[in-house]
């Protein structure tokens, strides 16, 4: 509630309340072509993970693998990524 303290004090006269369980409950629903969409991206996502499954081996960088299932999702469609991949292993994960 950083944002709304925020808000709070320069704006005492404001009433602040939550509408979380109310956008919760509309993200549940959707549309054909967000379901389409999810689909769309889950095939691509897939490609990159069944890439990285067949090739990692013991020493692999986390950014190979990282470039990697970047590459593969590029390569099978997908316009862009969804946000910056995380690859973690061993220590890091």
């Amino acid at each position: 509630m950083v944002f709304a303290d925020k808000v709070k004090s320069k704006y005492a006269f404001m009433q602040i309340k939550t509408m979380q369980k109310q956008i919760s409950e509309l993200r549940v629903i959707k549309k054909e072509d967000e379901i389409q969409a999810l689909k769309e991206a889950n095939k691509h996502t897939r490609a990159g993970f069944e890439a990285i499954l067949k090739e990692i081996k013991p020493g692999m960088k986390e950014y190979e693998m990282s470039a990697l299932f970047e590459y593969k999702v590029k390569c099978s469609g997908a316009k862009g990524l969804g946000f910056p991949t995380i690859a973690a292993s061993g220590g890091n994960a």
